[in-house]
């Protein structure tokens, strides 16, 4: 974590490590680029996708954030 990071910024990114850990490394980039503010269409130009196949994986994300939240693990 950078230094300063509050605990539950540091919170946020290790849960969302723990989501990602199972998805395939190209889904990982895709959702990490829409993190870092990249725009859909920017992120399917970039890697070659239909900007359907990004929004899928990244509610395929987000199914799974959801879960890990609604759980508590």
């Amino acid at each position: 974590t950078p230094p300063g990071e509050p605990i539950h910024g540091m919170w946020l990114r290790l849960t969302i490590d723990e989501v990602l850990a199972p998805f395939p490394e190209g889904h990982r980039e895709i959702v990490k680029a829409r993190i870092a503010g990249h725009e859909v269409a920017e992120i399917a130009k970039r890697t070659g996708r239909a900007k359907r196949s990004v929004e899928r994986i990244l509610q395929e994300f987000r199914a799974a954030l959801d879960g890990v939240l609604r759980d508590g693990h």
